[in-house]
């Protein structure tokens, strides 16, 4: 029997709601989300490898899936736009410390 001319994917969907520490619970594990997202349920497509997490059909978050049952994925969307407003305003205390190797 001949395979399928047209691929699909092999993924897991889920609809949870941000919690207020700006996480998602995918299954065993949680992963952080934009801060803006806080309460608002959001469409998570679970890969083998990775899972992408979108508001609407905007892609708001992406991360490489957690191994270990009950892994957090660090909190990286509250400190990035900290981060980004910092050097956006050109203090380069702040830009060096991000170019350090």
């Amino acid at each position: 029997m001949p395979l399928p001319e047209e691929p699909f994917e092999t993924v897991r969907l889920f609809t949870p709601r941000v919690d207020r520490y700006d996480q998602i619970p995918v299954r065993t594990n949680r992963y952080s989300v934009p801060i803006r997202r806080i309460g608002k349920r959001v469409r998570v497509v679970l890969h083998a490898s990775h899972l992408v997490v979108y508001d609407q059909n905007v892609e708001v978050a992406r991360h490489e899936r957690l191994i270990a049952k009950g892994s957090v994925r660090p909190f990286v969307y509250r400190i990035a736009p900290v981060v980004i407003n910092v050097i956006d305003r050109g203090m380069p205390a702040v830009s060096s410390v991000i170019k350090s190797p």
